[in-house]
């Protein structure tokens, strides 16, 4: 699944908002309060504006260059906002193949990129600009 987090309360739409897939929740108990957290992979926006012919906000998952792995960190779960829902971004007119899943479509499709579908319900529309 992937989601909104809230980074920057002073920025509106996007520019105060990343996406992440949620890998794990989980909480744990520290002096008797208990913190409810997430896993998360995140998504570094590309460019400083949507796409010009879709008004959708390009994401690519984050992942350490050196070995491509994902970057993960945790992150309180009151930073989460919404679910997100992400399009891949086909390149060319080639078939996706029968190995892509729903499963594994933000692992292996395409390039890793990705558009932030804000069409997706009202929610999406008013806080993915």
């Amino acid at each position: 699944d992937t989601v909104f987090i809230k980074l920057d309360n002073q920025e509106r739409g996007m520019r105060g908002l990343g996406v992440a897939r949620l890998q794990l929740l989980f909480s744990f108990r520290f002096l008797n309060t208990i913190y409810p957290c997430a896993l998360i992979n995140d998504f570094h926006v590309v460019g400083d504006q949507p796409d010009r012919n879709t008004s959708m906000w390009k994401v690519k998952r984050a992942v350490n260059h050196r070995n491509r792995r994902p970057i993960l960190r945790v992150i309180h779960l009151a930073s989460i906002i919404c679910a997100a829902h992400l399009i891949p971004v086909f390149k060319d007119t080639s078939p996706v193949t029968d190995d892509e899943t729903p499963d594994t479509t933000l692992d292996t499709c395409c390039c890793g990129l990705f558009y932030v579908n804000k069409y997706i319900d009202h929610h999406a529309f008013e806080i993915a600009f």
